[in-house]
């Protein structure tokens, strides 16, 4: 109970003493997976159907609970998540890694549901019910799983029920990075997605505008027609950024730092590469091994 948000906890318990809030802690360790183990321990304590989760670092709205329970009206909605936008710490890397979500990830998202329909949760705000859950396992069938989010959204799909994105967004912090801070965490999500669709993954190539771009440039017969694929790129890749992140989700992070959309970019690419290279990640300061998308911690971690 060593955290600092305790205190704070303890101190709005003071101030709404009518209100059922409580602190719960030590959850059973199912699997690798510790935020899983921890979501087993709130869904046993929980007293109603529907169960709304969010990361630590998220900020919510009036009227989240309101918009993203109301899907559940229909009973064939399984899970409802949220995009979010960024709260960044003055920091390059945090900076970026909000850029990147709010220019690209949303976009494809966005994309998947156009062209598939969702299949996947968005894990910074989800919301299913306990109806919905037990058709899946549960969250202890998630225990040792890397991609507990997409898991639960892509399972409750496989079992007939519908996946939604809410209309309500949230907001996110993302807290100053080091380097290595930075792309131990860009690896891990990259990683992510390769394990869990090495299709979608491998696909990306044909996203990555800058380096073809930059190609075409090189082997144009001419400076004027290589100027011309820099500037289409320019112009094409800021328009979806700005569609997408600042009009769609109105990011505010966006909107201020545009201009780093090239540059996170090309360390996209880096790091997209770099993502076929294994399937370590480190996460909240241990590694892991990912086999058959299951987490084994290492031994040295």
């Amino acid at each position: 109970m060593s955290d600092p948000a305790v205190l704070l906890i303890r101190k709005v318990m003071g101030e709404f003493p009518h209100r059922r809030i409580r602190i719960l802690s030590n959850a059973e360790q199912l699997g690798a997976n510790r935020k899983v183990n921890n979501l087993v321990l709130l869904t046993e304590e929980a007293r109603h159907d529907f169960l709304v989760q969010s990361d630590g670092d998220v900020r919510v709205g009036p009227n989240y609970l309101r918009e993203i329970i109301a899907p559940f009206a229909d009973p064939s909605v399984g899970v409802v998540s949220c995009f979010y936008r960024g709260i960044v710490q003055p920091n390059l890397g945090a900076e970026i890694e909000a850029v990147g979500a709010a220019s690209d990830f949303f976009a494809g998202a966005l994309v998947a549901e156009w062209m598939e329909g969702v299949t996947f949760a968005l894990g910074a705000s989800v919301a299913t019910s306990r109806t919905w859950l037990a058709k899946i396992g549960r969250f202890e069938a998630l225990a040792n799983l890397l991609a507990d989010d997409y898991e639960i959204g892509n399972r409750v799909h496989q079992a007939g029920g519908k996946v939604l994105l809410s209309r309500e967004p949230v907001w996110t912090m993302y807290p100053a990075l080091n380097f290595r801070e930075f792309w131990e965490h860009q690896i891990r999500w990259a990683r992510t997605v390769r394990l869990v669709r090495p299709a979608s993954f491998f696909g990306l190539i044909v996203t990555h505008g800058l380096p073809w771009a930059l190609l075409a440039a090189l082997v144009a017969p001419n400076a004027w027609i290589s100027a011309a694929y820099l500037l289409g790129y320019l112009v094409l890749r800021l328009a979806m950024a700005w569609i997408a992140g600042v009009w769609g989700v109105g990011d505010e992070v966006l909107c201020r730092k545009l201009w780093l959309v090239p540059l996170r970019d090309a360390i996209h690419f880096v790091v997209w590469l770099a993502g076929f290279a294994s399937n370590r990640v480190t996460w909240g300061g241990a590694e892991y091994e990912v086999r058959a998308g299951k987490m084994s911690p290492l031994a040295h971690s």
